[in-house]
């Protein structure tokens, strides 16, 4: 709604919800299958599960940590450039 209301078109907001779609549904896919992948071929003994589990999901949880520490800034000018406030006061945008 915010991309639709700031650039005035509203077809730019829907590419850009089908392309978080995109990636959302690939990335779904991935876990499972990357977590398959590994029992049966790196570890090869099906017990091995949650050490599978772990070496898949311990570097999403970084990365994703990592993209919200980066998202942050582009987050706060965003809403600073609405006037919509971040926990009650609006942050000031520096302008570079």
């Amino acid at each position: 709604m915010a991309l639709a209301a700031a650039t005035g078109n509203p077809w730019l907001a829907l590419a850009a919800f089908g392309i978080s779609d995109f990636f959302s549904s690939v990335l779904n896919c991935i876990g499972p299958t990357g977590v398959a992948l590994e029992t049966d071929h790196v570890f090869g003994d099906p017990t091995a599960l949650p050490r599978s589990m772990t070496v898949i999901a311990l570097p999403a949880i970084l990365l994703g940590e990592l993209f919200a520490h980066v998202a942050r800034a582009p987050f706060r000018r965003t809403h600073a450039a609405f006037g919509e406030p971040i926990g009650g006061k609006v942050i000031p945008v520096s302008r570079r």
